[in-house]
């Protein structure tokens, strides 16, 4: 039996990652420029949560690749523990 509130969760510590179809929550706690990949075209409805755990995006940005509210230059994270929400419904949101 699965909690439906419980969610899956990853921790990044290299500076490359391509999001699973599992992920929901994408921890990034590397000291260099990361690189988060987006599935292409994952199921409707598809969530995840990209955070900075390090605490210096500022200083190491988290480029977020995929196309992200029409815009195909995805997006970044450079606020020290920022985090970005996304949603996918005919291309990724943030939400």
């Amino acid at each position: 039996l699965v909690d439906s509130d419980v969610h899956a969760t990853t921790v990044v510590t290299s500076n490359s990652y391509i999001v699973l179809s599992t992920d929901y929550y994408v921890g990034v706690n590397c000291a260099s420029y990361t690189t988060i990949t987006l599935p292409a075209s994952p199921d409707t409805g598809k969530m995840v949560i990209i955070k900075d755990e390090s605490g210096f995006a500022q200083l190491n940005p988290i480029k977020i690749v995929g196309n992200i509210d029409n815009d195909p230059g995805g997006a970044e994270i450079r606020i020290n523990n920022g985090a970005v929400q996304l949603l996918y419904r005919n291309g990724w949101r943030i939400v």
